[in-house]
């Protein structure tokens, strides 16, 4: 399917009668608002043990692979950064923090922020480009993804078991800036980066697969995907590739790994064959948690993607040495 058969983004993930608009869009949201589904008697409650949201930003090079997110948990708030050495292997640096939100966080479409101790995480939207303004102890990071070159955004609005999500992906955004991380300094022209702007109602306990990419297939075209399993109750519901500048809806993707040794190669494959493709791990990003009523157990791993994709022209083409990420979330909050 090409991206012109694609819907465009509505305003937001629920009509003006609270009715969710469940779906697989092109384009970006104006605004994710869950208020319609909040009114009532224990609306506040709820808002506060339920509703989570995230901003999520990388960037890649064939050198090197950065990742920084900002959680907004409710009544609490989470931030890490972490880079990777692609060109030879091994982690540069991983660092997690955690606050309060609103005094720690603010995680909105537009404007995102953590500040604590050894820690200043800002992502920001001006005009067509997102900033990126990255200092803890062990990484700086001053950079720019330039959202008016890149291909069309996938908004997803999906049901999760007793709850709502809506998701907006950005991918193959050209990238400016520099990076520095384990005594190295890394120049990001010329590479891609990605957006993953989270927000929904979700159950205490929530699992999930994921699986992100961005680089250029072997002829020069510019590929990325977004594939995800296990968080929404409708398979493949914001599974999609970006081949070049369009967006392409995709199957439900099966992971196979490792779970207790994540650094260990991936796998993973659609059922009609469309997705077919093997990870191999440079570096892993690590945090387990356990705050008694709050506990939680996630790995990224950044590396490469090898293996094959069908086009929209129904083509399989080769995907070789892509950097990506893989991920595993468990947790309960």
């Amino acid at each position: 399917m090409d991206a012109a058969l694609l819907p465009p983004a509505p305003p937001g993930p629920l009509s003006t009668d609270g009715e969710a608009r469940l779906g697989l869009y092109q384009g970006g949201f104006e605004r994710i608002d869950w208020s319609a589904r909040l009114r009532g008697a224990g609306g506040r409650w709820r808002k506060l043990l339920r509703h989570k949201q995230w901003q999520y930003a990388c960037v890649a090079t064939r050198e090197v692979f950065a990742g920084v997110a900002i959680v907004d948990l409710g009544y609490a708030a989470n931030g890490f950064a972490f880079a990777v050495d692609l060109a030879h292997g091994g982690l540069l640096t991983s660092e997690s923090f955690l606050g309060v939100p609103g005094l720690s966080a603010a995680v909105d479409g537009a404007s995102c922020r953590f500040v604590g101790p050894g820690a200043r995480l800002r992502l920001r939207r001006t005009g067509g480009a997102w900033a990126i303004d990255v200092r803890t102890r062990s990484l700086s990071l001053e950079g720019s993804l330039d959202v008016s070159r890149g291909p069309p955004s996938a908004a997803i609005v999906m049901p999760v078991r007793d709850g709502l999500t809506a998701t907006q992906k950005s991918c193959l955004l050209p990238s400016t800036g520099q990076l520095r991380a384990g005594g190295r300094t890394f120049d990001l022209a010329g590479g891609f980066g990605g957006l993953d702007h989270s927000s929904g109602l979700l159950p205490r306990e929530t699992t999930w697969r994921w699986a992100f990419a961005l680089g250029r297939a072997p002829d020069g075209t510019p590929v990325g995907f977004n594939f995800s399993d296990g968080l929404s109750t409708t398979p493949g519901a914001e599974n999609v590739v970006w081949w070049g500048d369009r967006l392409v809806p995709v199957g439900p993707v099966e992971f196979t790994f490792d779970a207790e040794r994540p650094e260990e190669p991936w796998r993973v494959r659609s059922g009609d064959g469309a997705v077919d493709l093997r990870f191999a791990a440079s570096g892993m990003h690590r945090e387990h948690r356990d705050l008694g009523v709050a506990k939680s157990r996630f790995v990224q791993v950044a590396g490469r993607y090898a293996g094959t994709l069908r086009t929209p022209g129904g083509a399989t083409v080769a995907v070789e040495d892509v950097p990506g990420v893989t991920e595993d979330q468990f947790v309960l909050w």
